[in-house]
């Protein structure tokens, strides 16, 4: 049986292959985004249209279940929660996430740069782990 906790870590998995091929093709192909996008640059048009995984990972998120990924969604909002002072455990969220679409749901977390979505997973987990929640058990 997979666990949440299985499920985030492909998650991390897929989403760190996605920001890799990202990084790597602007090295290959000497593009950095912090000067912004040149469009008079093939190189820089050409980049900005490829998905760099996304494919991968969008694909993964919509095999997961939806109370699952309610769950996931959860744990995300509560790690946030922990940086930004708004804290609260994963079931706190269950008014923001109830009647959330399953595209819904797959656009929030897809969406995160790969930097934001481990810290806030990682914090996420950290607090529920504190609190004693276990995720797969968590009621949305």
């Amino acid at each position: 049986m997979i666990t949440l906790n299985d499920d985030i870590s492909e998650i991390l998995r897929l989403a760190s292959n996605q920001a890799g091929n990202r990084d790597s093709l602007d090295q290959l192909h000497d593009v950095d985004r912090t000067l912004g996008t040149d469009y008079f640059d093939f190189n820089a048009r050409h980049i900005g249209r490829k998905n760099f995984g996304k494919d991968s990972l969008k694909q993964y998120l919509n095999g997961i279940e939806s109370e699952n990924l309610k769950r996931i969604v959860a744990v995300l909002y509560s790690g946030r929660g922990t940086i930004d002072g708004s804290g609260g455990d994963p079931s706190s969220y269950r008014k923001f996430i109830q009647n959330k679409t399953k595209a819904e749901l797959v656009a929030k977390i897809s969406e995160l740069q790969f930097s934001a979505l481990k810290t806030y997973l990682e914090k996420g987990i950290q607090l529920a782990n504190e609190k004693n929640i276990n995720l797969d058990d968590l009621v949305l």
